[in-house]
């Protein structure tokens, strides 16, 4: 009788390199760091860029970055190209109509850009990974658009602002690139005389689910939205703190898990708040916010950008007054503990 023997050899699972990227203003750079296993951040390289560097965004495929470049008289998208270990090469730019920050379209033809000051979208032409210099499209909508967003699929563009409290929503057709309004053009927000809350701000999406999330500024708020080829409906709403207390929300962000989203709350010294990052957890199926965590104290002022690790271990905030990066723990329930404070500048951020 013939036995085999089987022998099993374990590998041990090695986690890849993880890359943080800063986008750093007023010193014309990006930098990348290794993100190590352990938390700790190790300056890799430096991007000069001709002007000021803003927002970070990702290409479809993963293998370009694309950021507005700032000058005193002029304002361009920039492309560079990620190559391996994740070093940055700058390939190009174009010259943009006015300011202002945006998104790439799942089909990365189109670039979708708001601007603040002057209440516009805009469609910007890409080809093979750079701006064209040609604007398809200018809408102007109402004061003070703060963030845009691509649905899942590619066809619906949504922009919240601020100003009047409002999320717009447009159709996108894939041959134009063109934006069309759809048959309800926007949707207002909570008003603040109700809910202690007003002023749509940011956005982020669910992966996997037709379920976006948005910050109310005003207050301290977050609504849940789920929607359609038809626009978005309001699902559920929540405060970011507790009653009686008032903040100003900015961006808001999941975990690779989906389990858990944080927005980081700026404090007021009228209202005497201290600043702070609300952990909410989520059901990872539906998307559904199933409750608020807890409310964390952070030293940072004025943070803007915030960021997860891929391993859902690390939180990253950038603080506009201190000019620094705050590093958090992410701990099983979704509560934090500080974990360092970068003396390594503030800006956009992004982690590949």
């Amino acid at each position: 009788m013939i036995r085999f023997l089987l022998i099993i050899f374990i590998i041990p699972f090695a986690n890849a390199d993880q890359y943080f990227y800063l986008s750093k203003k007023s010193e014309n750079l990006i930098e990348q760091y290794l993100l190590k296993d352990n938390g700790d951040l190790h300056l890799l390289n430096q991007l000069g860029i001709p002007g000021g560097p803003g927002g970070l965004t990702l290409s479809p495929d993963g293998k370009h970055l694309y950021f507005s470049i700032s000058n005193e008289s002029s304002s361009e998208l920039g492309t560079a190209l990620i190559g391996d270990q994740g070093k940055l090469t700058f390939l190009g730019k174009a010259a943009i109509a006015s300011g202002g920050s945006g998104t790439i379209s799942r089909c990365g033809r189109f670039y979708f850009k708001y601007n603040y000051k002057a209440n516009t979208v805009s469609v910007l032409e890409m080809k093979d990974n750079l701006h064209t210099g040609r604007q398809f499209q200018e809408i102007t909508t109402t004061k003070n658009p703060h963030d845009i967003g691509v649905s899942n699929d590619g066809a619906l563009v949504f922009v919240p602002h601020n100003g009047h409290n409002r999320l717009y929503q447009f159709s996108l057709n894939a041959d134009s690139g063109k934006l069309q309004p759809l048959s309800t053009p926007y949707i207002e927000g909570a008003k603040f005389e109700d809910k202690g809350f007003s002023a749509f701000r940011s956005l982020a999406f669910h992966p996997h689910k037709n379920v976006l999330y948005c910050t109310y500024e005003k207050g301290g708020g977050l609504a849940s939205l789920k929607y359609d080829e038809n626009g978005v409906k309001l699902w559920q709403e929540f405060s970011t703190v507790d009653e009686g207390v008032h903040v100003l929300p900015t961006t808001v962000v999941l975990s690779p898990n989906n389990e858990f989203l944080f927005t980081p709350n700026r404090g007021t010294k009228k209202k005497k708040s201290p600043t702070s990052i609300t952990t909410f957890r989520l059901d990872p199926q539906s998307g559904e916010v199933i409750s608020r965590v807890g409310t964390f104290e952070i030293p940072a002022k004025g943070p803007r950008g915030i960021i997860v690790d891929k391993s859902g271990g690390f939180l990253f905030t950038s603080s506009v007054k201190t000019d620094m990066t705050y590093q958090f723990k992410i701990n099983k329930d979704g509560s934090l503990k500080l974990f360092k404070e970068h003396k390594i500048g503030s800006g956009s951020m992004l982690i590949l």
